[in-house]
């Protein structure tokens, strides 16, 4: 479930139950987010929320009970350091998010905020120095962001994946990550861990904010979307839409899961 969009300040009683019984039936609970694991985990325990760890967009897997790490793909230092002196020529606003925060440049908090969404938590104008770098993201005038892109389209192309998007603020950002750390690769290692398949896990997402990785939308089987959204933003294999938002959606997208699962065992019978 996407941490960043399925939830707000708090979890309806409906909600909440239907999470409860999800977990009695022997399911395994996973919150995907786009901020660091620790940021996660943090807002996890606030909202009462129980349940495995993706953060980073995929960057990071981590146990909910003790936040402890089980692992993490970052971008290569020679490749972070490259791309970040690439970027920064061309004039843009280039922020590496790392295990402990987003760095980035002074002055620059409200654009972090807007170009970084959950990731932006624990920001900080000191540099990445040494740090393990999960993601760099570039913000600044669109031509110039849509130049950067294709400036690093031959920096290590078999490892890094870029993607570019509009900021609402005005001006777009530029996203680059290790290819092995998407929501959907993430998803499928803790569906190894717990000795089961991809294939069988269901994603629930509020496609909302300005970055939104598609890789757990358009690679898992079955996708529900809180509220309903256009088809065309989340790719034509995305057919399950829960058209209502707001408290007891999620219960709904569960109740249309569970009976998605039951009919597909029958059919297997």
């Amino acid at each position: 479930m996407d941490l960043d969009t399925v939830f707000d300040d708090r979890v309806c009683d409906r909600d909440r139950m239907a999470l409860e019984r999800l977990r009695s039936t022997g399911c395994e609970i996973g919150f995907t987010s786009s901020g660091r694991a620790a940021a996660a985990r943090a807002r996890m325990r606030a909202l009462g929320l129980e349940g495995w760890i993706i953060g980073c967009d995929g960057a990071q897997l981590a146990r909910a009970r003790d936040g402890h790490l089980l692992c993490r793909h970052s971008l290569p230092a020679s490749i972070a350091a490259r791309a970040q002196e690439i970027l920064s020529a061309m004039q843009l606003d280039v922020f590496a998010v790392t295990a402990d925060g987003a760095h980035g440049p002074p002055g620059a908090h409200e654009l972090a905020q807007t170009a970084l969404g959950l990731a932006s938590e624990g920001y900080t104008s000191a540099p990445a120095l040494r740090a393990e770098i999960c993601a760099l993201v570039a913000a600044g005038d669109t031509a110039r962001v849509h130049a950067g892109a294709n400036a690093l389209a031959d920096l290590a192309p078999t490892r890094i994946s870029r993607a570019t998007y509009s900021l609402p603020s005005g001006g777009s950002a530029l996203r680059v990550s290790s290819r092995r750390g998407s929501r959907a690769r993430a998803i499928g290692d803790l569906a190894a861990r717990l000795g089961t398949r991809r294939t069988r896990a269901a994603y629930v997402t509020g496609v909302r904010g300005p970055y939104v990785d598609a890789s757990a939308i358009l690679e898992l089987p079955r996708v529900f979307c809180l509220p309903d959204v256009p088809v065309e933003r989340l790719g034509a294999r995305c057919e399950r839409l829960v058209t209502r938002a707001g408290e007891g959606a999620l219960a709904e997208a569960i109740d249309r899961w569970r009976r998605t699962a039951a009919e597909l065992v029958h059919a297997s019978a």
